[in-house]
């Protein structure tokens, strides 16, 4: 874990209001945002906490520095640590550094490798209206994380710094665009040679072998290139900074020859440009992609931006015509205190008209710099990823190592190339190649699928399945014990063709015995077992597995059957039935004619409709009337038959048990109210209600009770 305070970009002061709005945009992802919540506000809704925030910060009007403090709390790659843990770590560590009683707001982003907290914190006191500054925050920061580590047992991190700013800086530039900094092409390309250098010439000819030169800056030196890029010469080694060098070559001595301008021509070895940092993929092929979309990007920035200046040029000019031609035309008044009133009232006019062409230039110009941004390469690999390029996102995946996660996961040996609709249907894909499904949040590493810290049975049988699409049907199971044992339950509730790795798979075989057992006891089939979370979940994923285009595998068992010749259940052993318990038609002799009353029961009368509706709507058949089945069955029939004409409809079919899911919407069909509820990707189910919904949106997390009362779940978690 890593504790960092995040500084305002360039001299700019930060914005309380946009720092919280940057750090709870969804950005049009469904699992980008975590956790959300205030501390020590009075409001109630984070948009209201932010004005509160904001009128304190304007009751303190003596201080002039910055009056919000961005920290940033990341965790290491792969961790997963639930919202109570998140919540106090995060007040521990505001606590630390002297912002315990301060106003705060955090929201946890789970849309990267490394999950991360982001909190902006009003650095007024709410009472004291005095602004805190912390002091020694790094230090503070580092030793809170490394007691933190211990108390949640948190994967170790490094907290103590061994390396110069500007290496601490290079190597985050590195990680972010991809490509291998100046200072570390140096290190590489001449780092000993400098060190070893005998005099300022040799350390200068060295130099020039690879296109650079150095100079003195301040009360330092720096290297350069010919590419105007600099770094301090002592980021390098600590053996290259002045006093070093001076300490044993002697006082500075300048080079004026420049690499290039050498007689007889140059000398130069080799120079630095931005490269990738070399992988264990070729990237060659990309990389020239690379460069020629950047070069025609920036030939598109060039002549939009040409064409931007000469429509403000031309119009300034035109503005100045017609200011000249105005004042002649104002000079001809004779009245002094009329012409004196028409020059102002005029120069105001000339002063909004420039302003406003000014403005609209402007805005000309963000817009050109908005749709030609700028990417480095490593953006530029998740852009193309992101439309269905697998190559580029085996780039990015070559850049995540690969090791030991503390992490719920699937993973196994054999690994299929993804296809290029589930690339582009992706919620986000990581700068390490990490693919976040839209339904289900489950994260697609290079090597595992990391699955979500709660996660429900629905999501975890769609894992499974994804994972055998992927692995095969051999799949390692990586996590806590009790992952473990869910997930081995789950695979045998939903009777997929699945066997895992180690003891897992001996775990497998005892539960499918014990429940092949159990089954032939009770004499049905595995479905009938428990009224666990995952029996639940078999019985509302039913739907959409009945309706799987794939081809079932032939070691699945049909539900609800019981072995052929099983033992009766114990109340039925040792003892016979009465006949006329019996719903058979009895024969008085050989001649007799079957009349309706040799049959026992209600078996001469054939079942009304009614009977057969209520049975197919489970539970909550016997609370429906005709008018609401016939108008349901309607809907249910057209959307079905939409699907099976190719359209993109959703399963649709009736709701037969207690369950949550979202809110999809309603529909009033022969004037009767139909709820329809999402309890999967691809599956809607359909329940005829009687109560009003129109406080619902959709997307909206509901549960429905046996009463078929509809409530919405609340809460600020995502």
């Amino acid at each position: 874990m890593i504790a960092k305070h995040v500084p305002p970009k360039g001299s700019t002061k930060s914005s309380f209001n946009r720092l919280v709005d940057y750090i709870s945009d969804e950005q049009d992802k469904v699992h980008r945002i975590g956790l959300v919540k205030s501390v020590n506000c009075h409001a109630a809704t984070i948009d209201a906490a932010i004005t509160e925030v904001l009128a304190t910060q304007q009751q303190n009007t003596r201080a002039t520095g910055d009056k919000t403090y961005h920290l940033l709390v990341s965790f290491r790659e792969g961790e997963a640590v639930d919202n109570d843990t998140l919540s106090k770590i995060e007040a521990q560590l505001c606590e630390a550094i002297g912002f315990g009683e301060h106003q705060r707001i955090s929201a946890v982003h789970r849309d990267t490798d490394n999950l991360h907290i982001h909190i902006a914190i009003n650095k007024i006191h709410p009472e004291k209206l005095t602004m805190v500054e912390p002091f020694g925050a790094y230090r503070v920061l580092g030793e809170t994380c490394d007691r933190l580590e211990n108390q949640y047992g948190l994967e170790k991190d490094n907290h103590i710094t061994k390396q110069r700013e500007g290496q601490s800086r290079a190597q985050d530039m590195e990680a972010h665009s991809g490509q291998k900094s100046l200072i570390s092409w140096t290190r590489e390309q001449c780092g000993e040679a400098l060190e070893s250098a005998q005099s300022w010439e040799d350390v200068h000819h060295v130099l020039k072998e690879h296109g650079l030169h150095m100079q003195l800056r301040g009360s330092g030196l720096v290297i350069s290139s010919d590419n105007d890029v600099s770094i301090k010469a002592s980021s390098v080694s600590r053996a290259l900074s002045k006093p070093a060098l001076e300490k044993r070559l002697g006082e500075f001595v300048v080079d004026e020859v420049r690499p290039g301008q050498e007689e007889g021509g140059s000398s130069t070895k080799s120079s630095y440009s931005k490269q990738p940092i070399e992988l264990k993929v070729d990237t060659t092929v990309l990389y020239l992609r690379y460069q020629q979309q950047a070069l025609q990007s920036e030939q598109q920035v060039n002549q939009a931006l040409a064409s931007v200046m000469t429509t403000k040029g031309r119009k300034l000019k035109a503005l100045d015509l017609a200011n000249k031609l105005k004042r002649l035309a104002i000079s001809q008044e004779t009245n002094f205190i009329t012409r004196k009133m028409l020059y102002k009232l005029h120069f105001n006019a000339v002063k909004r008209q420039r302003q406003k062409i000014q403005k609209t230039a402007a805005s000309a110009k963000s817009q050109v710099y908005g749709q030609h941004r700028k990417l480095t390469w490593a953006d530029w690999l998740k852009q193309q990823a992101q439309q269905g390029d697998n190559d580029a996102l085996t780039v990015l995946q070559a850049r995540q190592p690969h090791r030991q996660q503390q992490c719920n996961s699937l993973s196994g040996q054999y690994v299929s190339t993804l296809d290029s609709a589930v690339l582009t249907g992706a919620d986000n894909i990581t700068k390490k190649g990490s693919v976040i499904d839209k339904h289900t949040g489950v994260k697609e590493t290079a090597h595992s699928l990391v699955l979500p810290l709660k996660v429900t049975t629905t999501t975890l049988i769609e894992a499974l399945k994804l994972a055998q699409v992927r692995y095969g049907n051999t799949i390692t199971i990586n996590g806590d014990d009790a992952f473990k044992q869910r997930v081995i339950k789950v695979a045998v509730n939903a009777r997929l063709n699945i066997q895992f790795t180690g003891d897992a798979e001996r775990d497998r075989l005892q539960l499918e015995e014990r429940y092949n057992g159990k089954s032939r006891e009770d004499g049905r089939g595995i479905t009938g077992r428990g009224n666990d979370e995952s029996g639940r979940a078999l019985i509302e994923h039913n739907g959409s597995r009945r309706r799987d285009e794939r081809k079932p595998s032939q070691s699945q068992r049909q539900p609800n059957v019981g072995s052929i010749g099983s033992e009766p259940p114990p109340s039925r052993r040792h003892g016979l039935r009465n006949m006329s318990e019996l719903s058979v038609a009895s024969f008085k002799g050989q001649g007799a004619v079957l009349l309706s009353r040799d049959v026992s029961g209600d078996m001469g009368q054939q079942r009304s409709g009614n009977t057969v509706d209520a049975l197919r709507w489970g539970i909550f058949g016997a609370r429906l009337d005709e008018a609401q089945v016939s108008a349901a069955e309607q809907y249910i029939s057209e959307r079905m038959s939409k699907r099976d004409k190719g359209m993109g409809v959703a399963v649709h079919e009736p709701l037969t048990q207690v369950i949550n899911g979202q809110f999809a919407g309603s529909r009033f069909v022969n004037g009767q109210l139909l709820l329809l509820i999402k309890i999967a990707p691809d599956v809607i189910s359909v329940l005829p209600i009687k109560s009003d919904v129109r406080r619902l949106k959709v997307g909206d997390e509901i549960s429905i009770n046996s009463q078929a009362k509809v409530t919405r779940v609340r809460g600020l978690e995502r």
